[in-house]
């Protein structure tokens, strides 16, 4: 007979264990209970609802929908009280950047990788960050919508874009009600009305004037000004919509200075645009230290992040639920071998002579072993376990 083990711990939601081969379990409040059909439909509740990553309010909320607002239902967890539901709106969500590539649509990103997650903030943490259920697979197109820090290569930052519908998060219960007779195609109009309203914004092209519509000499005088004063004005509001925006991208603006200076080397207005593209360096360099500073400060803290989680996992030693374990830790391939790493170090090298377990399902999991020393560790060797049972503590760590 199969032994189901609950295992509960301070530093996990939820975890539990039974003996279903090969196949890693994840804490209750990740998984639904049970499954609904994808034709229901619920609304929102007079206080409108709030969506987040894992079915609990310890999770990261990613939106909130008003009052009436209707929302799919995929599943149903009725022990945690909450609801897959897919909203109308489509999710922000961060990915980074190593696993997505530009495209020759401007705004949209094609993934490549599989099982590429979608997380909540920009970061690996699992701090109130857990991945959503879905997940990314080559050839998947998204729309982007910012990046966390455009001073840094594409493949080192992370990205924020829309999640591809069908999409879910997970709401209460209590926060919903039943939704009307109509609310397939009512939210079927919806979702198309703001997937159209999120869609990249394409380039208007330019429209040619024909003999029977041509204007006047005067009116294109009066449309298009000329001369080096136009230009020079033409330059100023460059570097004033620049100096106004968040992105402080004075690119077009010292292209302008330039190219007026190329054509007009003396006078006044030479003069005027020498000073401005002092001024647009000034602002360059400060956006440069400001970038560096927070570079710093941001490796800085995930320097410190890492420290702390370290001392975290080696003062659980203490845990009376260490013993019952013959290893436990986080599971990461080292070449040909799979070793298990506590507070930054491998300390357990694992093996499955009878086949039970792959352990590459269990890559980057916090786990717990039991099963038979094949070699004690020695000389600074770890100590080799032949694994005969897995219970996953807590998901992956590491990956982005």
């Amino acid at each position: 007979m199969t032994r189901v083990a609950i295992t509960l711990s301070f530093f996990t939601i939820l975890c539990c264990s039974a003996t279903v081969a090969a196949q890693p379990v994840f804490a209750a409040a990740l998984q639904p209970a049970s499954s609904a059909q994808s034709s229901r439909f619920v609304a929102a509740g007079a206080n409108g609802a709030k969506l987040y990553n894992i079915a609990d309010t310890k999770g990261a909320q990613l939106m909130s929908v008003d009052s009436g607002a209707l929302l799919r239902v995929k599943s149903e967890n009725k022990d945690a009280g909450y609801l897959e539901v897919e909203p109308v709106e489509p999710v922000r969500v961060w990915v980074f950047g190593r696993f997505l590539e530009t495209t020759e649509e401007s705004g949209v990103l094609r993934v490549r990788g599989t099982g590429v997650n979608m997380r909540p903030n920009p970061s690996t943490s699992l701090d109130n960050n857990y991945p959503l259920s879905r997940s990314l697979t080559t050839g998947d197109r998204v729309t982007m919508i910012t990046r966390n820090n455009p001073e840094k290569p594409l493949n080192e930052d992370w990205v924020q874009v829309y999640a591809p519908q069908g999409t879910t998060l997970w709401c209460k219960t209590a926060d919903t009600k039943d939704a009307a007779a109509d609310a397939s195609d009512n939210f079927a109009t919806a979702q198309a009305a703001a997937l159209r309203k999120t869609a990249p914004k394409k380039p208007v092209p330019a429209v040619s004037e024909t003999t029977t519509t041509e204007k006047t000499a005067a009116e294109k005088t009066a449309a298009k000004p000329e001369g080096a004063r136009s230009e020079l004005a033409e330059a100023d509001a460059l570097y004033e919509a620049a100096r106004q925006s968040q992105t402080q991208d004075f690119t077009a603006a010292k292209n302008a200075y330039s190219a007026y200076l190329a054509k007009n080397a003396t006078g006044a207005g030479a003069e005027k645009a020498k000073s401005q593209l002092e001024r647009i360096a000034l602002h360059e360099e400060v956006r440069r230290l400001k970038s560096d500073r927070t570079a710093l400060e941001t490796e800085r803290q995930e320097r410190l992040a890492r420290a702390e989680a370290q001392l975290r996992e080696a003062s659980l030693a203490n845990d009376p639920l260490w013993g019952r374990f013959q290893a436990r830790g986080w599971l990461e391939r080292s070449g040909e071998t799979w070793v298990i790493r506590w507070a930054g170090k491998p300390s357990t090298e694992l093996s499955c002579s009878n086949g039970r377990y792959d352990l590459s399902n269990y890559e980057g999991c916090q786990i717990g072993v039991i099963g038979a020393f094949v070699k004690s560790a020695s000389g600074g060797a770890p100590a080799r376990v032949d694994v005969r049972r897995i219970e996953v503590l807590d998901g992956r760590a590491g990956k982005p």
